[in-house]
């Protein structure tokens, strides 16, 4: 039941951000962050149980491309973004929060290169690197915030 429980919280906020996201609300000079790639980052990083993080967004992902089908492409993208982090958090420095600074930067990287090659558009590096500055320091400040107030539980399987 717990983690039914979790999965549910972390849909909600999953949500919540994508809304926040979409609104445009936290842009500055042109720049808007990408807060579905920082909170799952957080997520991985921090050692969620592989369930949650696995069944939260597979649901948004089911959600989002019924209630907003032009979505499919960028979650389906972010999806495979997500898993390939997951696989690859154990090979990196050991760091965890070196990791998840190096996983935010080139998830977005990978991110807008491979969303800009399914729409054949140009990829801008000025904005490219202001966003990969705004969502590292977004990304640290989530990853504080999520090791004080977060859940404690970590490195279960299920």
């Amino acid at each position: 039941m717990a983690i039914l429980n979790r999965t549910l919280f972390f849909i909600l906020v999953f949500e919540f951000l994508l809304f926040f996201q979409e609104l445009k609300i936290a842009s500055a000079f042109g720049t808007n962050p990408n807060f579905l790639l920082i909170f799952s980052l957080v997520l991985i990083f921090t050692r969620e149980r592989f369930l949650v993080i696995a069944a939260t967004p597979f649901a948004v992902f089911l959600i989002a491309t019924i209630l907003i089908p032009f979505w499919f492409w960028p979650i389906t993208i972010f999806l495979a973004l997500m898993l390939i982090a997951d696989l690859l958090k154990n090979f990196l420095t050991g760091k965890e929060i070196i990791d998840f600074l190096i996983a935010i930067s080139l998830g977005t990287i990978l991110f807008y290169f491979l969303i800009n090659i399914s729409e054949l558009k140009l990829l801008s590096i000025g904005s490219l690197l202001k966003e990969i500055m705004y969502n590292l320091v977004l990304g640290i400040v989530a990853w504080f915030l999520f090791q004080k107030y977060g859940f404690k539980q970590r490195g279960a399987f299920l």
